[in-house]
């Protein structure tokens, strides 16, 4: 007894929806139209690091499911705990 007919399972791996923040927003809108997330929150969330992106020559992509994602279980930092403590400087702070 051979499985030569047999077909292997192949598991196939979803494509993320990677989105220009102003897409996310208008897609965000149509499924919600009372929804009160900004544009300018959404861009915020991507350049502090807090959903995945990806740069694209000068466009930067969000992953629209990671961003549904947090949105729906948002992470919350507490400043209070870091009171006292030497914090690293961000990346993105211009001089």
């Amino acid at each position: 007894m051979s499985n030569e007919n047999t077909v292997p399972i192949v598991e196939v791996k979803k494509i993320p929806r990677m989105r220009l923040a102003q897409e996310c927003f208008d897609m965000i809108h149509q499924e919600d139209p009372n929804s009160r997330v900004s544009l300018r929150y959404i861009r915020q969330l991507s350049k502090s690091g807090s959903i995945p992106t990806v740069r694209a020559g000068n466009r930067i992509l969000i992953n629209y499911d990671a961003l549904l994602e947090y949105l729906s279980n948002p992470v919350s930092l507490s400043p209070a705990n870091e009171y006292g403590t030497i914090r690293p400087v961000s990346e993105n702070v211009r001089y």
